[in-house]
């Protein structure tokens, strides 16, 4: 069983495996197949690349040889980028897809993705689907868990698929990618609401919590016409968080013309622990959003994100005028330093709060 693309939601999946079936996750980037053992299984994807006793398998033999193929390639970029990434993967992959291999898909597609993407893998392995291998439409929920139903062409595999994943509803491949979409809206959008309308008290809600789902909401969006009312419904979705982030903006503009600053000399500290393994790749992309937004609108913006692993110097944090906490850990963190005098720290929130 080989998870292909190392991402957290993916190891987490593959860690529930050991001791069922031999696991082997392949690094995407590095081309590095590492045999999981309960040993290494709970190191975080960073320390298992760079662990000593981490054991290596060849990679592509860990491809040829793999009855259960989990596609799990981490996404950095959205759009034309994005789509050419994970072709890129596709067309490596398919080079080494083995016979009678349940190929289980682990990121989201757009309306028609799962077709699409069959036609690919047969036109570059050679092999055909239902007959050689099994494609399996198994998107991986907003919060990054597993699904309850699984899109399939036909109900041939499904003996070995419950004997991997368990207890499953098979859906044809429209239905799955529809009811996916449903279940990511239904979740998301009273987040996005909240975002967008705080009540006054009301769910506090953090950016970095709204925005899981991101991609899944822009493929949609990108993929079905415009009479559509799901187009309109995730077009208002990413339309609030472009809003949020403009309205974060202005926000600070008042309080650096209040504090008599000039915006060309205003120092700005982004706290930002954010995961680089994430699968999706959402608080990523929306971290270098604001980020440019911000550097076009004040002198010096700066960001830290992994506290964990880099602790601020006090120097840092003691000539930003302003700090932005964008998670709960974030702000748990800085809670904890007294600030300077003068010193905005504001959570990214809605509604904002002040970090007293």
């Amino acid at each position: 069983m080989v998870f292909y693309g190392l991402s957290t939601e993916g190891l987490r999946l593959a860690k529930s495996l050991i001791g069922k079936h031999e696991v082997t996750v392949i690094d995407e980037n590095l081309r590095m197949a590492i045999p999981l053992n309960k040993k290494i299984a709970n190191l975080p994807p960073r320390s298992l690349i760079e662990y000593d006793l981490t054991p290596i398998s060849s990679f592509s033999d860990s491809l040829a040889n793999a009855e259960v193929i989990f596609f799990a390639p981490k996404i950095k970029k959205i759009g034309a980028e994005g789509k050419a990434e994970i072709l890129i993967r596709l067309r490596e992959l398919s080079r080494f897809l083995p016979k009678d291999v349940l190929l289980f898909y682990l990121l989201p597609l757009p309306p028609r993705g799962c077709s699409n993407t069959i036609i690919l893998l047969e036109d570059q392995s050679g092999l055909k689907e239902g007959e050689d291998f099994y494609f399996l439409y198994y998107p991986l929920t907003r919060q990054g868990g597993i699904q309850k139903f699984v899109g399939v062409t036909s109900h041939k595999p499904l003996k070995r698929v419950r004997e991997v994943i368990g207890k499953i509803e098979p859906l044809s491949f429209n239905d799955a990618e529809m009811k996916h979409f449903k279940t990511l809206l239904q979740e998301a959008i009273p987040d996005i609401l909240e975002l967008s309308f705080p009540r006054p008290g009301g769910k506090l809600v953090y950016l970095s919590d709204v925005i899981k789902g991101l991609l899944d909401i822009y493929l949609l969006n990108t993929s079905i016409q415009t009479s559509n009312p799901l187009f309109h419904l995730s077009s208002a979705a990413i339309k609030s968080i472009e809003f949020y982030l403009k309205g974060l903006e202005s926000h600070l503009r008042r309080i650096v013309k209040r504090k008599g600053l000039k915006a060309i000399r205003t120092h700005i500290l982004i706290l930002w622990s954010l995961d680089p393994y994430e699968l999706r790749g959402d608080a990523s992309r929306t971290r270098e959003v604001l980020i440019n937004k911000l550097r076009e609108a004040f002198g010096v913006v700066e960001v830290l994100n992994d506290l964990k692993l880099m602790r601020p110097s006090y120097v840092l944090l003691e000539r930003s005028h302003i700090i932005l906490a964008c998670t709960k850990e974030d702000e748990n963190y800085i809670k904890k330093y007294k600030g300077a005098e003068g010193q905005v720290r504001i959570s990214v929130t809605s509604p904002l709060s002040i970090i007293e």
